[in-house]
């Protein structure tokens, strides 16, 4: 776990905005405008990225897909640092799991892959676990597996823009996060932009198809 700037002195973050992406090139990508918005209007605003990213796709034509391959877990975190600066992040926090592949890859078998990841191990890098007073604002309804880490997390209140009927976890396939037999239960509000969420998702998988 590495930081860009001090803590609160007990190696916990201090921010009011806090966004956490599973890979180093997200920030740029998914939340950058966010980041540059609240950064510039004097919000503190942190980032937590939880794989090396090892496992992406290399596009930059000035990379060789074959021979830079094995430095992509440094060429990320590189590119992670200078966006960081450039969008005015105040805090930086890198996990250091080894990055997850598809369902069913090699990728996935490795100890230290993210997906093999314990919740409260991977939040105790932060120095805590317990995330009481946090908001967490989605595009999309959490998965069960969002939602376990959710509970685990202890998140206060989660806010969400578009259903998923396929694997919702908070009311649409089911409901970890109202489930009363688990020993904490989340604020819910749903459809939070949720026409211009459902688009934002759209769009973002047209393009990868």
């Amino acid at each position: 776990m590495e930081a860009s700037c001090s803590s609160d002195g007990r190696g916990q973050l201090s921010v009011t905005l806090l966004v956490v992406r599973p890979h180093p090139d997200d920030e740029s990508s998914a939340t950058g405008g966010l980041l540059a918005y609240y950064a510039a209007r004097g919000v503190r605003t942190g980032v937590v990225i939880c794989t090396g990213g090892e496992e992406g796709e290399i596009h930059d034509p000035t990379l060789d897909p074959v021979a830079d391959r094995p430095r992509l877990r440094a060429i990320r975190e590189q590119e992670l640092r200078n966006a960081c600066a450039l969008l005015g992040v105040a805090e930086l926090r890198l996990l250091g799991y080894r990055d997850s592949g598809m369902p069913g890859t090699p990728a996935n078998q490795h100890l230290d892959a993210f997906v093999q990841a314990d919740p409260r191990e991977a939040a105790g890098r932060l120095g805590t676990w317990r995330i009481l007073d946090s908001a967490l604002y989605v595009t999309l309804e959490p998965c069960a597996m969002c939602a376990g880490a959710i509970v685990l997390g202890r998140i206060g209140r989660v806010v969400y823009g578009a259903t998923d009927p396929k694997a919702g976890a908070a009311g649409s396939v089911m409901d970890v996060l109202g489930e009363p037999r688990l020993n904490h239960r989340p604020r819910v509000e749903a459809g939070l932009l949720a026409g211009q969420s459902a688009a934002l998702l759209e769009s973002f998988f047209q393009a990868r198809r």
